[in-house]
């Protein structure tokens, strides 16, 4: 069993913008990212899985019209933060947030333990899937959870793994193992 984790491709915002689960656009050249994606996954896959963000859905809708969302999929909740630029998040409330990220959540958002939790039991449930190739379109902090949970990554260094736009990351379940990391 084969699981393709695909964040999505850049989107159209301003540098610096605090976007979690804020539902905004790719940039307008995502179609020609989308088929280079789509180069690098099996010339078939059995189902894909997308966060149920536009982002993330634009994307799967192109690899298979029969892609199922999954709320578990979405990224961390910013709360009030959501829209804001970071430089303009009060700094107080950035360094509480900062100082133990892990457990604590910016103002009426959610944590990362929670993120870590929701993703991870997601992933308990693919291993139903016994040879099966499984495709997730999702979000960076997603994707390093993912990651963490398979490599046993402790949660304070999750901001070590490098998760790229439009970047293609394979783990193989016969062994718990990451097999391969794919950058266009």
């Amino acid at each position: 069993m084969s699981i393709y984790l695909i964040r999505h491709t850049e989107v159209d915002v301003p540098k610096g913008t605090c976007y979690g689960q804020k539902d905004v656009p790719l940039k307008k050249n995502a179609e020609k990212e989308f088929a280079k994606l789509k180069r690098l996954l099996p010339k078939s896959y059995d189902v894909v899985y997308s966060s149920p963000s536009q982002r993330c859905t634009e994307l799967a809708q192109f690899l298979s019209p029969n892609f199922k969302t999954e709320k578990a999929l979405l990224e961390l909740n910013f709360g009030d933060w959501e829209g804001m630029l970071w430089q303009d998040i009060p700094e107080h409330e950035l360094k509480i947030w900062g100082e133990n990220f892990v457990t604590e959540k910016p103002p009426k958002g959610e944590n990362l333990l929670k993120l870590f939790e929701r993703t991870s039991q997601f992933f308990d449930t693919l291993r139903m899937y016994d040879d099966q190739d499984i495709v997730i379109v999702a979000h960076a902090g997603v994707i390093r959870c993912m990651i963490a949970y398979m490599l046993q990554i402790p949660l304070e260094n999750i901001f070590k793994i490098q998760v790229g736009f439009g970047k293609v990351y394979k783990f193989d379940l016969k062994d718990d193992s990451l097999m391969d990391q794919w950058f266009i």
